[in-house]
This record gives structure tokens, sequence and C-alpha cells, in this order.
């Protein structure tokens, strides 16, 4: 009876585990590979808002407290390659200033954000936006010993160009972000622009 010999069977075996583990990725690879929002749920609905300050770029305009409010309807992201998509949103936007006067301005707001980093958890993304609206100034009567001044309301068109940085987090459940540039352009009689600088958060549903 002939001894059968394990050479064979050891290198085939081998052979075997090499082109297993060769044509399976590892790990590491596929976590290299994460899509920008790949891995978070979609979530079209979001509400939010934040607090910053105003100052007029105009004579006159003074330093305003800022309150912002932001409601609207997220698109699907679209890839775009090279690791990066883009998240389209479009809303409804208030925003009331505070402070010796007062400036009311409300308007459609429109997002373009895009998605320049994520490790499937968090995401840093660049947000340009347009708002179109309109803007509504209260300034109180000042009235002395030698008479009353100033007073009235004044209504303007308004147009606003802005861009934040945004860090979405618990898988796209919320969105942080802090906006340093937005100017507002109010177009009237009299025209003017403030710039506004605002931290908040979007809460997506």
């Amino acid at each position: 009876m002939k001894r059968l010999s394990l050479v064979p069977l050891l290198l085939a075996t081998c052979l075997g585990a090499i082109s297993i583990a060769t044509l399976t990725p590892s790990s590491a690879a596929a976590q290299d590979d994460v899509s920008i929002g790949s891995t978070n749920p979609i979530r079209n609905w979001y509400a939010g808002g934040g607090l910053g300050v105003s100052a007029g770029l105009d004579n006159g305009g003074g330093a305003l407290f800022l309150l912002n409010e932001e409601v609207g309807y997220q698109l699907d992201p679209i890839l775009l390659g090279g690791g990066t998509d883009l998240q389209l949103r479009f809303g409804l936007d208030l925003a009331q200033h505070l402070g010796d006067f007062f400036i009311l301005t409300f308007g459609a707001r429109a997002t373009a954000s895009f998605g320049v980093w994520t490790n499937g958890e968090l995401t840093i993304r660049v947000a340009p936006a347009l708002v179109l609206g309109g803007a509504v100034s209260i300034v109180d009567e000042v009235c002395t010993v030698f008479g009353c001044a100033g007073g009235g309301t004044n209504g303007a068109f308004n147009i606003q160009f802005s861009t934040q940085a945004e860090l979405d987090l618990l898988q796209g459940m919320l969105t942080v972000y802090f906006r340093p540039i937005a100017i507002d352009g109010y177009i009237a009689d009299g025209s003017g622009a403030r710039w506004n600088i605002v931290a908040g958060a979007l809460v997506h549903f």
C-alpha cells in the first residue's frame, strides 16, 4: 500500500489561502474608499437657527445682535467625484437684528453644501448661499425738550451672499455651522449694507 505524501496537499492549501487573501479587499482599503455621505441616511427636511452680530457697512449703521432662523428641504446628495459631493438646500430664512434700532429680513435661501472630507461619522462641508427677499427697518422716535426726531418704518428689497463652514454629526442628523461672511444688501430709496457673522445648527429629519 502506497503512502500518501503531505507535501502536495500543504502546497495546495497555501496557494489557496494566498489567492483568497489577494482577492479579498482589506478593511483599511475599504475605509479609505468611504464616499462623502454614503454612510448617512437621507433626511430631507431641516430646521434650525443661529446667533450672531451684524454691523453696518454704511454711515450710521451700528452693531446689532442677530437672531437667524431657517427651515427648508434638502435634495439627495449628488456625487461629484474626487471624494466630494453636493447637497442642495432650499428654504425660508428669517433674521432679526436687535439693538438701538430693529431690522427684520426675510426671504428664500438657496444653499450649495459641498462635502470635502469625511471619515464615515463626521463630514466637513463648505456651503455658499444666496438669499432673496425683503427687509423692514424700524427706528424709534427720539424725543427731548427740544422736540422729537427720527422714527419711522422703511422697507427694502434684500439680497444676501454668504458662505459657511459646516460639520455634519450624528450620522447626518445634526449640522453645526459657522458663517463668517454674510453680506446683506438693501435696495430702496436709500440703499445700505450689513455684514453678518452667525454660528448655529440645523437639525435634519
